[in-house]
C-alpha cells in the first residue's frame, strides 16, 4: 500500500459560512479541513463518487483541505466535491 496526498487550497472566504465536501475513491481515504480529520472510509473497493460526505464551518480568509489515498491495486484515483 502506497499512500498518495493531494493538497489545495479552497481560496479565500469573503465570510465564514458551512462548505460541504464530497470524497470518493477506490481505496482507503482520509479528509483533512485546516489540519482537523473530517471524515475518513477505510475500505477497499472499486472506485465510487461521494463515498464520504463532511460539512465544515469555512473560516473567514484561507481554507486547506488535505486528502490522503491510499491504493493496494489499479492506479491511484479520487473526487473531492466542494
Amino acid at each position: 500500500m502506497t499512500p498518495q496526498y493531494l493538497r489545495l487550497a479552497l481560496g479565500v472566504l469573503e465570510q465564514a459560512g458551512p462548505i460541504t465536501l464530497w470524497l470518493g475513491g477506490g481505496g482507503a481515504n482520509k479528509l483533512y479541513f485546516n489540519g482537523e480529520e473530517v471524515a475518513h472510509d477505510a475500505a477497499y473497493r472499486g472506485f465510487g463518487y461521494d463515498r464520504t460526505v463532511a460539512l465544515v464551518s469555512g473560516q473567514k480568509g484561507p481554507n486547506r483541505v488535505l486528502v490522503k489515498s491510499c491504493t493496494t491495486s489499479g492506479s491511484f484515483s479520487f473526487a473531492l466535491r466542494v
